[in-house]
């Protein structure tokens, strides 16, 4: 999947499949003027928010265990289930068009198997685009680390905050849902579905679309969780997705940003459990220019005292 969005972003600009639409107009929320406010509220959080992210790295745990069904763990394999701990650098980057997430595992299972230097963090010194090509290349290499038969960089944490955007809300259908108590905030919960077409998710390049919910403080607009369901088939395979993300608020950054991902990966093969947590949250200032005066592409990512 790396491999596909790599060469996507090269030669369209894009890392995940999104056709750029309007902004949200007045109105398109229907008759509901609470939900409008919430999305407009979401919106403007996030366009301060999502810039913020991009200059964070964090360590991430990612508990993984898969269990193979048992009328395929006989066929060629005897484990029907396995497990695996991976503890990573992670950095999530905002270019000109696109976000994407890159990990680089530096332990598996307890053992390491790099030096724990932060190779992501130097990459980003570079132009953004020989960045992202060594960066795609670190995580292509550390998937092989993952067990299970589902490719899981087609999700992130931050996968639902992208839907939220002021330039993407009317990619999807919004409703709004109950307040419920979340990491001791009162949150509003608005529910989604996804309408557009090319989808952010696009396996084999096929439209899956997301649906799920988010959970905002009704006055700010923060996000404090989100959920995310996908289901996608194409002849012979299928695959489920079932993803909540919890966010809590860290010093060292000064903002809210994700704990913990729980995930469920269902496929013929079997299904795939994991528990993502984050931790030691170290902040960065990213600037990225598509061009600079001097016709080419800049990134810069300078570590802040």
């Amino acid at each position: 999947m790396k491999r596909l969005v790599l060469s996507s972003l090269i030669a369209t600009g894009l890392a995940v499949t999104v056709t750029a639409r309007a902004p949200l107009q007045p109105g398109q929320a229907g008759t509901d003027p609470q939900l409008a406010g919430l999305l407009a509220r979401a919106g403007a959080y996030l366009t301060g928010y999502l810039p913020l992210f991009s200059a964070v790295t964090a360590e991430e745990q990612y508990k993984q265990h898969f269990s193979r069904r048992p009328e395929i763990a006989s066929v060629g394999r005897s484990a029907v289930a396995s497990h695996r701990t991976l503890r990573s650098d992670f950095i999530l980057v905002r270019m000109p068009t696109a976000w994407m997430t890159f990990r680089d595992v530096f332990e598996v299972d307890g053992k390491p198997v790099r030096d724990p230097e932060n190779r992501l963090q130097k990459v980003f010194l570079a132009n953004w685009v020989i960045a992202v090509v060594q960066a795609a290349g670190i995580d292509d290499r550390c998937a092989r680390y993952d067990i299970g038969d589902v490719n899981r960089a087609l999700n992130g944490p931050a996968m639902p905050l992208r839907f939220l955007d002021l330039a993407n809300q009317n990619r999807f259908e919004f409703k709004r849902g109950e307040e419920e108590v979340v990491e001791g905030v009162r949150a509003s919960r608005l529910d989604y579905r996804e309408t557009a077409t090319p989808t952010f998710i696009a396996p084999d390049r096929a439209d899956a679309f997301a649906s799920g919910a988010v959970w905002l403080e009704p006055n700010t607009g923060r996000v404090v969780k989100t959920s995310l369901e996908l289901t996608y088939a194409r002849e012979r395979r299928w695959l489920k997705l079932q993803a909540t993300v919890l966010y809590r608020p860290v010093e060292t950054a000064g903002m809210w940003l994700p704990a913990e991902m729980q995930e469920r990966w269902q496929s013929a093969l079997g299904d795939t459990t994991t528990v993502a947590s984050y931790v030691n949250y170290r902040r960065f200032e990213a600037t990225t220019g598509e061009k600079s005066s001097k016709g080419e592409d800049e990134r810069h990512l300078r570590k802040q005292d």
